[in-house]
C-alpha cells in the first residue's frame, strides 16, 4: 500500500499502525514516501492531518468544486491538534472533522448561516471529549442553520455536494460529514443526530452512520456519534469515545487490529416495518422524487426501498435469524412532539434567520411552559408505548426499515416551500428515523445494495435502517445485525 493511501485502509489497521508506530498495514508494508511527509518517520497527527490536506487539494482538483461545496463549512481547514499528553490516546491523532454546530476554540462556527459566524474561546464539550481521545479536529463539516433541517444547504453559504448523486441532497443535518467521508477525504466523521441528522445523510451519500443510545426524558433528542466508510470502522469509533452525557457504546476494550464488532451469536427476532411511521399533516406536500420542483402528491412506497429492504431481510433470515412483520406503534401524529421541543429550544434565538429557522422560533413563543411539560410528560412514556407493541406483542429485538423514504430529491426541493410545509415534506422524505430519537434507542444506517437501474439513481447505494428494541439488544448487536445486511 502506497504511504498517500493510508487513510484507504480499515480504521482498525490505520489506528493500529500509527498506535503501535508500525509502518504495515494489515499484511503489507507502507511504501517509504519521498516526500515531505517521509521525512516523519511515524504517522504522527500533523502528518495524518497533511494527508488528508493532500485529499482535499485532489479533490478540489479533479472535482472544481470548492472547499465548502466538498463538505467543509469554511475554505479554511483550520486544525486543533490534541495535547503532546493525549496524542497516544485511542484516535492517536486520526484527524476528525467535527460538526459546525459545536464550539472550538479559536475555529469559526457559522451554526450553518454565514449571519451567525463567531470566533468561541472555549470548546464544547463534546469537542473536549474527541481532544481527550486523541484525535485532531481537522476543520468544521456544513450543516443546516442550527441543524434544524434534513438537508445541508447553509445560509448564504455554498450547498455542499453529494459525492453519491451529484445535484440531489446531501442529507442533514450532518451533510458535510457525510460528503467528506463519502469523498473519501477522511475515514470517519463526528455528527449529531436530533431527527436522523447523522443517518439520514449517510443513507443519501451512501456511507454507514450510527446514532448511539442517549437519555432523552428532558428533551434532549440529540446524540453524538459518528459516520464512516463501514459498520467496521463505526464501531471501532464508537468504541474509543464515551460523549457528554451518553452511554458507553460497548464495555469491550478495543484491540488494535481488529474491529471488535462480528455478527450476533445469539438468535434474533427481527421485525421489518414498510408503512411510514410519521406525518405532520393529512395532506402535507411531499416533493416529487423524480425532480419536479413543485409538491406533488405523495406516492406509494418507493419499489426502490422496499426492493432494498426485501434483500435486508433475506440476508438477515439467511444469517439464522427469525424476521417478522410488525405494524407501527403510535399514530403518525406522534411527530408533534419532535415539532414542539424543536420549536420551543428555538423561541429565544434572535437575529437572522432562515424561513424555517423563523417559523420554529415564532412557534416556539406560542408554546408555554406547561404545555412544553406536558410534552415532556409524554416523551418519557412513549418508550414504554413502543415497546408494548414491538416487545411485548410483537416480541422483537430489533426492528429494521428503509432510512429515508425515496432517493434524494434535487437540491432546494425543501426550501423553495414555506415553512411549514418544509417540514411537512422532510417528515414525509424521513418518515422512521426519528422514532429512535425520541425512544433514545440506538439507530444505524447502512448501505445494502447498489442500484443497476438506469436512470438518475444508478450507482446509488441504498440504505436501510437498524433500530433497536429497548434494552433487549445492546448497541453493539445493533452494529453486529448492520454487518449482515451490509453491502
Amino acid at each position: 500500500m502506497d504511504f498517500h493511501d493510508v487513510l484507504d485502509a480499515p480504521l482498525a489497521d490505520i489506528l493500529a499502525m500509527v498506535r503501535g508506530g508500525r509502518r504495515r498495514v494489515g499484511t503489507e508494508d507502507v511504501a517509504t514516501p519521498s516526500d515531505q511527509h517521509g521525512r516523519d518517520q511515524r504517522l504522527s497527527p500533523d502528518v495524518l492531518a497533511g494527508l488528508a490536506r493532500d485529499r482535499v487539494q485532489a479533490a478540489r482538483e479533479s472535482t472544481g468544486l470548492s472547499t465548502q461545496e466538498l463538505g467543509f463549512a469554511l475554505d479554511d481547514i483550520p486544525v486543533t491538534y490534541p495535547s503532546a499528553q493525549r496524542e497516544s490516546a485511542a484516535f492517536a491523532g486520526l484527524p476528525i472533522p467535527i460538526k459546525d454546530l459545536l464550539p472550538v476554540r479559536g475555529i469559526p462556527c457559522t451554526q450553518g448561516s454565514a449571519d451567525r459566524v463567531s470566533v468561541p474561546d472555549k470548546n464544547d464539550p463534546v469537542a473536549e471529549a474527541l481532544l481527550d481521545a486523541g484525535a485532531t479536529i481537522f476543520g468544521a463539516s456544513a450543516t443546516s442553520e442550527l441543524g434544524l433541517s434534513c438537508y445541508t444547504e447553509p445560509t448564504h453559504l455554498p450547498t455542499v455536494v453529494n459525492p453519491a448523486l451529484s445535484g440531489r441532497a446531501p442529507g442533514g443535518s450532518s451533510g458535510g460529514a457525510a460528503a467528506l467521508v463519502a469523498r473519501g477525504i477522511v475515514p470517519v466523521a463526528h455528527g449529531s443526530d436530533g431527527g436522523g441528522s447523522i443517518r439520514v445523510p449517510a443513507a443519501c451519500c451512501g456511507i454507514v452512520g450510527f446514532k448511539p443510545p442517549h437519555d432523552p426524558t428532558d428533551g434532549q433528542l440529540r446524540a453524538d456519534g459518528f459516520l464512516a466508510r463501514t459498520v467496521a470502522d463505526v464501531a471501532v469509533a464508537s468504541s474509543l469515545i464515551t460523549f457528554p452525557g451518553q452511554p458507553r457504546v460497548t464495555r469491550t476494550e478495543w484491540v488494535p487490529g481488529a474491529s471488535n464488532v462480528g455478527v450476533p451469536s445469539r438468535r434474533l427476532r427481527v421485525g421489518i416495518l414498510t408503512k411510514p411511521l410519521h406525518s405532520a399533516g393529512q395532506n402535507a406536500p411531499h416533493p416529487a422524487p423524480h425532480g419536479a420542483s413543485h409538491p406533488a402528491p405523495r406516492p406509494a412506497s418507493n419499489s426502490l426501498m422496499m426492493g432494498a429492504l426485501r434483500i435486508a431481510a433475506d440476508r438477515v433470515r439467511a444469517a439464522g435469524h427469525d424476521v417478522v412483520p410488525v405494524t407501527n406503534p403510535y399514530p403518525p401524529e406522534t411527530i408533534e412532539l419532535l415539532r414542539i421541543v424543536l420549536a420551543y429550544r428555538c423561541r429565544n434565538l434572535d437575529g437572522a434567520l432562515s424561513p424555517l429557522s423563523t417559523y420554529f422560533r415564532d412557534l416556539g413563543t406560542t408554546i408555554t411552559a406547561e404545555q412544553y411539560k406536558d410534552t415532556l410528560a409524554r416523551l418519557r412514556e412513549l418508550p414504554d408505548l413502543v415497546l408494548s407493541q414491538w416487545s411485548d406483542a410483537a416480541n422483537v429485538d430489533l426492528v429494521l426499515n428503509p432510512t429515508i423514504a425515496y432517493p434524494p430529491p434535487p437540491v432546494g426541493t425543501f426550501a423553495a416551500l414555506p415553512p411549514e410545509e418544509d417540514f411537512a415534506a422532510q417528515t414525509a422524505w424521513t418518515p422512521w428515523c426519528t422514532l429512535w430519537n425520541l425512544t433514545g434507542w440506538s439507530g444505524l444506517s447502512v448501505p445494502v445494495v447498489t442500484t443497476a437501474i438506469e436512470g438518475p439513481w444508478h450507482g446509488w447505494p441504498v440504505s436501510m435502517h437498524v433500530g433497536a428494541v429497548g434494552d433487549r439488544v445492546s448497541p453493539w448487536e445493533v452494529l453486529g445485525v448492520g454487518l449482515i445486511v451490509e453491502k
